[in-house]
Formats: structure tokens, sequence, C-alpha cells
């Protein structure tokens, strides 16, 4: 949409983890799409160049685009979110996603009392017939329809990295190119990305394989080491402050943690004499939660504008 073509001109690969992907090569009738004309496409977008501050930015730094959204993108790294009077500077208060503080926090919780209110009228809907309806741009319906008919679906895939990205260590979890027929998912090898990008993928890699061994074997210190390695956590907090609002966490979060069971008396004891002060603060860039009268207000304004649309999603 930046570059003004139709997608079905454009072919791409993408590569890194989840949520730290990278474009490390996009074409348009088989010609290599440059940085500057990327960056070029961007800067003039009426839209784009509003909503993705963040994301342009680091494909200026980095010479490669992110895949994530601008908000969670700002989140994942340490530069852009680290001052509360700048941070109105990288993002865009329009959507959710484009880095409102708690902004998904908002979007899921007013879809939910949305849902809990109408949940309902959906039973009394359920046996309709589905036939009109097009299945979604979701991996699931292809991988199956490859993986049954033996006709080839190309996508991105995650899966345990094993050498397919030479940079990124083998048992982290990547997405990456790949083909699906009869014989399963066939990953594209070799690939070796960037070093700012791989440096980046690799900084959450080391917090992932952290928290994961903390949360099997309910190391509390693990655990918070994990969190003092976030590179936005890294970029605000102290250690104290860390430590102890690991500890708030635990508390807040004991019912559904039974592996830490063992820690959470001692951490409502030191919680009973903080070392640390906190702050009565509530995020640089925090909406309410509507209620859901405002929402399908919003919702039945969005469908008139676009002519189409089902559905309670609502992405404002």
């Amino acid at each position: 949409r930046a570059l003004g073509v139709p997608m079905e001109e454009v072919d791409i690969i993408c590569s890194g983890i989840n949520h730290q992907t990278w474009y490390l090569d996009i074409r348009h009738k088989g010609v290599k799409v440059t940085r500057a004309q990327l960056t070029a496409a961007f800067e003039r977008h009426p839209v784009f160049s509003e909503q993705e501050e963040v994301r342009i930015d680091v494909l200026k730094r980095f010479g490669y685009y992110s895949t994530e959204s601008n908000g969670h993108l700002s989140e994942y790294l340490p530069w852009y979110r680290k001052r509360p009077d700048q941070i109105m500077d990288w993002i865009s208060m329009d959507e959710w996603i484009h880095g409102e503080t708690g902004g998904y926090l908002r979007y899921s919780t007013e879809n939910r009392n949305w849902f809990e209110e109408d949940f309902p009228k959906f039973l009394d809907e359920a046996g309709g017939q589905l036939s009109a309806y097009n299945r979604t741009d979701e991996h699931a319906s292809h991988i199956l329809e490859a993986l049954e008919t033996g006709r080839t679906y190309r996508g991105h895939f995650n899966v345990k990295n094993g050498g397919i990205i030479r940079n990124l260590a083998p048992d982290c979890i990547i997405e990456s190119p790949g083909f699906v027929d009869r014989f399963g998912i066939n990953m594209v090898e070799g690939i070796t990305l960037p070093d700012a990008c791989a440096a980046t993928c690799s900084a959450s890699v080391n917090v992932q394989r952290m928290g994961m061994k903390a949360a099997i074997t309910g190391d509390v210190e693990l655990l918070k080491q994990s969190v003092l390695h976030d590179p936005l956590v890294g970029a605000i907090c102290t250690p104290e402050e860390v430590w102890q609002m690991v500890d708030e966490m635990l508390v807040a979060q004991a019912k559904w943690l039974p592996q830490y069971a063992h820690a959470i008396p001692d951490a409502k004891k030191r919680l009973e004499n903080p070392k640390v002060k906190t702050r009565d603060w509530e995020g640089a860039a925090r909406l309410q939660v509507r209620s859901v009268e405002t929402l399908r207000d919003a919702s039945a304004k969005k469908k008139a504008a676009e002519g189409h649309g089902l559905g309670t999603k609502v992405m404002g």
C-alpha cells in the first residue's frame, strides 16, 4: 500500500522471530525495491508517515523494514518509549495498534465487554449457513489445504531454528519463509540476517529463554534476570525497580502462577517495606475503555464509511 501498487504484484522475503521479522527483500514485478525507494514511499504517504514513525525510523537506521506494528515495535526496542515527554513523537493515537499505552489491553477489554453482552445473540444465530463466507488471510486453512491436496502454499512460519537462520541461536523459535505440501512444512535454509536485525532478535531470544526456564523451574531469580534484560525495561528501570516490580507482579498474579507459590510469601514480606517509591502514573498515552454503546456507534459509522463489514471487531 505504501508503494501504491497492488499487493499481488509484490513479492517479499521476511525473516527473523515472531514480532521481530524483517523485510529482507521486496520486489515489484520482479524488480527490487531499494531502501531509498521504500523510505521515500513511507515518508510521502499521507497516513503511514503519521502512523509508522518508529518503523520508518528503524528503516532509516537499519536499512530494513519491520513487519511489526508501530506500537508493538516500540515496546520491543529501548529507544522510543524511554522518556514520557517524547513518546507522542513516535506514536499515533488514531488506532490502538500504533502505540497507545496499554492499547491492546483497552482493545481486548472493550471487545470482551461487547462479546459478553452480545453472546446470547450469537447463540440465537447458531446453525446459520456459512457457505457464503470467504476464508481469512490467516495461515491455517491454507496449510491444511496444502497438506491434504498437495497444492504448494508459500508462507512464513514459526519453527525451531536449528540453523535455518545462521546467525540466530539454534534453539530459538524463528519466523521465516517456507513451503507446505503433502510432505509438510519445508523451510528455506541458509538465511543470514543483517547484523542489526540479528542483534535485535537475539536480545529478545535471550529474554525469552530465561523467562521460559524460569517458568518451568519456578526460579524467581532467573525470572527477575529475564525482566532485567528486557530492552525497554532496561532503558527505563534500575535493578532495584525491576526486582520490586517483579515482586508486585508475582503477588498480583499469584493465583495463576503455581510454580512460584514458594516465593510469594517472601515477595509479600519485601513489599511491606518497599525500597522503591512508585509513582501515581497511568502512562503517557493512555485512553479510557469505551462503553459498548460507544463501540456500536463507532462500528456502525465505520461500516457505513466502508460500505461493508461483519462482526464486532473495533480497531479504533
